[in-house]
């Protein structure tokens, strides 16, 4: 974003504000506070204005993908595997946005929108890590009813972290010994913050 990659109009300042707990409000603040170029001041009213929100704004339904779409634009890992359909045409109206479709459109373009599928939680059943843009990673897991509900998220931006994608193997997800859940990036540990869910 602050590098010109993104348009800041492209740029989803709601999934900072309502879906990255406090590292996103603190980026937010971030950028709201730097207005040393043309570009940064327009990033820096809307990083101010998603500040003030008490609710994300709705995506216009002209902008809605197909699953196809999605399908096509999301790269999965481990390699062959193949995201759950009903996680790809699940009804997200109730969040604001869909996160699936978010992550196409707005993933960094060298490495692209990217899930991960394991069972991080380990109920025996697989989970799903989608690497939304470059600042976190969104953990979703299916309830008893076959919803898909974000169980939390990791933080990726802080402690000056590459852009890293699932293909690393160096990448991997600790095993729950304790809450919260672990992301391992070479190394380097990331907990999750719990979602709130309704």
């Amino acid at each position: 974003l602050l590098a010109g990659t993104i348009e800041p109009a492209k740029f989803d300042f709601d999934l900072l504000r309502f879906n990255t707990g406090q590292y996103g409000l603190d980026a937010l603040d971030r950028l709201a506070a730097d207005r040393s170029s043309p570009l940064r001041i327009d990033i820096a009213d809307r990083a101010a204005d998603a500040r003030k929100r008490t609710t994300p704004v709705s995506r216009p339904s002209s902008e809605t993908l197909t699953a196809d779409a999605i399908r096509a634009g999301i790269k999965v890992f481990p390699a062959g595997s193949t995201l759950p359909e009903s996680f790809i045409t699940q009804d997200w109206s109730t969040r604001g946005y869909s996160p699936v479709e978010n992550c196409v459109k707005s993933a960094p373009t060298s490495e692209g929108c990217q899930a991960l599928l394991a069972d991080f939680d380990a109920d025996g059943r697989m989970d799903i890590l989608l690497r939304e843009n470059q600042f976190s990673i969104a953990a979703f897991a299916e309830d008893a009813s076959g919803k898909w509900v974000q169980r939390g998220t990791f933080a990726t931006g802080q402690c000056g972290t590459p852009v890293f994608d699932f293909s690393n193997p160096g990448v991997s997800v600790v095993p729950p010994r304790t809450r919260p859940l672990e992301l391992d990036v070479n190394g380097r540990r990331y907990q999750m913050s719990e979602a709130c869910n309704p």
